[in-house]
């Protein structure tokens, strides 16, 4: 059974979706792509999992014996691996064994990740890390516009910051806009400041800054984190930003006055004052709210994340996208490592605040 992307008699790919919590957004994201179709949910048999199921009008299977390669084309893991806490990876490599493949939730503990590939490979079948923003309109277009400028200019300096929960989408955004993270050196940096972590080192040999929140409340870790990602690629000619991964990313071209006879020029006109001062990239997000994100942005994200593992299944994983990930698995951990045990706050009331109230 195999799919053929682009002919008129395409099959699509049958999908069963693990976890009825973020998996939600996964059946959104299955449910827009037209090369899929979602067949079932695997789960322990919650009401939550029961009530998705009916909604959608399909089997809800209560243990992995339930599905076969003959019928399931693809699980979508979406619950917790076991280095946050959940049985993600065994349920993975369950999938696995049984010749089907498989999508798992990020972050995945190393030795995990390369049981899983070993599996696959065993088995005839594939597996795959989603690390999702990578995958969305912002991360997606940072990557993009990355891969450009650095065929254009030289790199200086990358500075990256994020909360402990969405470090592995960060390293992978930063792994496919240099091509790889094959080659790293990090140190962590003493300071007094208890909320931002501070590595320094060096990543593909550009030099990195790079702050992580290495904190989160314990009983609640999906809220409370201060930022998702903030990424800026500091090249001879400027600065590209990603100043959120579902926001906006822009061009800050290098500050530069041309000098006449050694004195300013601050009447020339020339390539260098002509420059617009910042250039939004994606002026279409501007407007967009958190409910926005949730019906379209995310739902689209994962619809992207499984077209590109289809195409690669389609053109047989190869061995160097296998070690990609595991290579980001690899810098994870020793991160992780670097930074230490993440601490834990205390839930606290966060008080909505729009833009235009904040004056008055």
């Amino acid at each position: 059974y195999k799919m053929s992307l682009g002919k008129k008699d395409k099959k699509y790919y049958r999908i069963v979706v693990c976890g009825t919590n973020f998996g939600r957004m996964y059946i959104r994201g299955i449910k827009i792509n037209a090369n899929c179709k979602l067949v079932g949910i695997l789960s322990k048999g919650t009401l939550q999992s029961k009530k998705c199921a009916g909604e959608n009008n399909i089997p809800l299977y209560t243990d992995i014996s339930q599905l076969n390669s003959k019928d399931v084309d693809i699980v979508c893991v979406a619950v917790k691996s076991s280095i946050t806490g959940g049985d993600g990876a065994e349920i993975a490599l369950e999938c696995l064994k049984r010749g089907i493949n498989v999508i798992q939730e990020q972050p995945v503990h190393y030795n995990e990740a390369k049981e899983c590939f070993k599996q696959a490979l065993k088995n005839h079948c594939h597996y795959y890390i989603n690390s999702f923003y990578s995958g969305i309109s912002a991360g997606k277009l940072m990557i993009e516009y990355a891969n450009k400028l650095l065929n254009k200019t030289r790199p200086i300096l990358l500075e990256a910051e994020c909360s402990i929960q969405v470090l592995y989408p960060l390293l992978d955004i930063l792994g496919k806009m240099l091509g790889n993270v094959t080659t790293y050196k990090l140190n962590k940096v003493k300071t007094t400041n208890e909320i931002l972590v501070i590595v320094e080192g060096e990543v593909e040999k550009i030099p990195l800054i790079l702050k992580i929140e290495n904190r989160m409340a314990s009983d609640n870790s999906d809220n409370y984190a201060l930022l998702f990602h903030r990424i800026v690629l500091f090249t001879s000619s400027g600065q590209l930003v990603m100043d959120n991964s579902i926001g906006a990313v822009f061009w800050e071209p290098r500050y530069f006055i041309e000098k006449k006879n050694g004195i300013l020029n601050f009447e020339g006109n020339n390539i260098y004052s002509n420059q617009k001062v910042t250039e939004i990239l994606n002026e279409d997000c501007l407007d967009d709210t958190y409910k926005d994100i949730y019906d379209n942005v995310w739902p689209q994200g994962i619809s992207n994340m499984i077209n590109e593992f289809m195409m690669l299944i389609e053109n047989e994983m190869d061995r160097k996208n296998i070690q990609y990930q595991l290579n980001l698995c690899k810098l994870w951990g020793e991160i992780g490592k670097c930074i230490g045990p993440v601490n834990n706050i205390l839930p606290e009331e966060i008080i909505p605040i729009n833009g235009e109230e904040i004056l008055y």
